[in-house]
C-alpha cells in the first residue's frame, strides 16, 4: 500500500510543477529560475 501512496504523491507533485510552469510561462510569459531552484532543493532534501 505504501507503494501506491508514493506513486500518488509523486503524481501530485509533478502536477503542481506542471501547473505552476504553465502559469509562469504560458500566461505571464516570464521565466523564473527561483522556482526551479526551490523545486531542486526540495527534491534533494526529500531524497536524503
Amino acid at each position: 500500500m505504501a507503494y501506491y501512496s508514493q506513486i500518488a504523491i509523486n503524481i501530485m507533485v509533478l502536477i503542481t510543477l506542471g501547473v505552476s510552469l504553465n502559469l509562469l510561462l504560458g500566461l505571464i510569459g516570464r521565466v523564473s529560475m527561483a522556482q526551479s531552484i526551490l523545486f531542486g532543493i526540495g527534491a534533494f532534501t526529500a531524497a536524503r
